[in-house]
C-alpha cells in the first residue's frame, strides 16, 4: 500500500469514527431532551439506549484517537524522510 493510500484510509476511518460520535451524541440528545418519552414504561428503554450510546461513543472516540495518532506518525515519517 502506498503512503498516500494508507494515509487516505487512516483519514477515512477517523472520519467514520467522528461520524459515529456525532450520531450517538444526537441519539442521546433526543432521549434526554424535551422530546424524550417521559412515561415510566419508557424509562428503562431510554436508560438502556443511553448506556449503549455512551459505550459506543467511547469506542468511537478510541478508534478516532488511534487513527489520529497513526496519521500523525505517518505524517512525521513522511516529513522526516
Amino acid at each position: 500500500m502506498t503512503d498516500a493510500k494508507k494515509l487516505h484510509e487512516l483519514l477515512r476511518e477517523s472520519q467514520r469514527a467522528m461520524a459515529d460520535l456525532w450520531a450517538f451524541g444526537a441519539i442521546q440528545s433526543l432521549t434526554e431532551g424535551s422530546a424524550a418519552p417521559s412515561s415510566r414504561h419508557h424509562h428503562r428503554a431510554v436508560m438502556q439506549i443511553n448506556a449503549i450510546c455512551k459505550r459506543e461513543a467511547q469506542r468511537a472516540l478510541k478508534r478516532m484517537d488511534k487513527m489520529d495518532a497513526a496519521i500523525h506518525r505517518e505524517a512525521a515519517q513522511k516529513g522526516g524522510a
